[in-house]
Formats: C-alpha cells, structure tokens, sequence
C-alpha cells in the first residue's frame, strides 16, 4: 500500500512540474511585431522651375517657392510665390503695345489644395524604388502684370518622388487660368505651364 501510495505521489509530482513548466515556457512560435511604416509627416519648403505659356503672349520661364502642410496621407495644402516675365513683342511689331514695356514681371500669389491619389513606387532598376504620389491640385490666387492685378484659377496635378527620408522631386503640369483684360476686354485665359521642383521637410 505504501509502495503505491508513494508510486501515486510520484506520478502527481511529475504532473505538476510539468504543468509549471508549461506555464512559463516562452512561446518559441510568438509572432515578432514590426514598427510600422509611418511616413513623416512634416511641412515641406521647396523651389520649382519651369515654363509658362501666356494665351496670346509668350512662353516664359518661371520661377516659385512654395510652403506645403499636409494634413495626413492624402489632403495638403499649399501656398506658394512666383515670378516669371510677359511679353508684347509680336503685338509692338504691328504698332499695338499692349504692356508699359516690352516685357514686364509677372509675379504670383497662390494657395492651393492637393489630393493624393495613387501612391506607389518608381522602379529604378536592380531593386531599388522610390515611394511615390500621384495627385491633383486645385486652388486661387492673383497674378499682378504691369502693375494691375489679376484673378487666377489652378487646376492641375504631378507626381512626387520620394528621393530619401527628408527631400523629394516634383514634376507638375498645370493650368492657370487667368482673368484678363490686357487685350481690351475680359476674357478668361488658359495659361498653361510645366515645371520641375524639389523640397524638403523640416
């Protein structure tokens, strides 16, 4: 009797250890959880360069800065400066100036919202990519010319590319459409333009 009772308790003692053991044995199979891949978020400055074509003017080059504070993954907004140069040559050549001079500064003034729409990678090549935005752009300013101010629409849309961590490159087409009277009568105009940016976040 006492040979199984302590046959018993062996067989209890053994349960029991194996029991703890289960309890703190770490689970080999525990799912590693990554950090997730959060974009930064910050505001973004930049400069762009490109060309503007002046319904019934000139194509010129233009030049902006820009200030960018986005609000999440998708909706930005966007303010920026500009400057490029319009001129009457073509009209002067027939006798009818149109401008005080010849060419004259065109400087702007915009606030624009963007929407993000596709964003993806650009393939480079051997494995490397870069994140990338395709989006729209909408917005209103003024576009002052020898010295009378002009109201502008924009509508529009570009990719960015990510190049690192803290710079991207932009490519964007637009139109600027611009209410004017320089021909004598209102007329809205469609002022088409093409530029290169880059920028940074801060």
């Amino acid at each position: 009797m006492k040979h199984r009772l302590k046959c018993l308790l062996f067989v209890l003692l053994c349960a029991t250890n194996a029991y703890a053991f289960d309890i703190v044995k770490p689970d080999a199979e525990q799912e590693i959880i990554k950090n997730a891949d959060i974009r930064n978020l910050g505001m973004n400055t930049g400069v762009y360069m490109g060309v503007m074509n002046y319904e019934n003017f000139n194509s010129s080059l233009l030049l902006a800065w820009y200030l960018n504070y986005p609000f999440d993954e998708n909706l930005f907004v966007e303010a920026e400066l500009g400057i490029s140069r319009v001129s009457d040559t073509e009209y002067r050549n027939i006798g009818l100036p149109l401008l005080s001079e010849e060419r004259v500064v065109a400087a702007f003034y915009t606030v624009l919202v963007g929407y993000n729409l596709l964003p993806g990678e650009v393939y480079l090549g051997h494995g490397k990519t870069l994140r990338s935005d395709v989006y729209l752009l909408a917005g209103v300013g003024t576009v002052d010319i020898d010295n009378n101010s002009y109201v502008a629409l924009h509508f529009g849309g570009g990719i960015k590319i990510e190049l690192n961590d803290d710079s991207g490159l932009r490519i964007e087409f637009r139109d600027r459409m611009i209410d004017s009277d320089i021909l004598g009568s209102d007329k809205l105009t469609n002022n088409t333009e093409f530029h290169l940016g880059i920028d940074w976040k801060f």
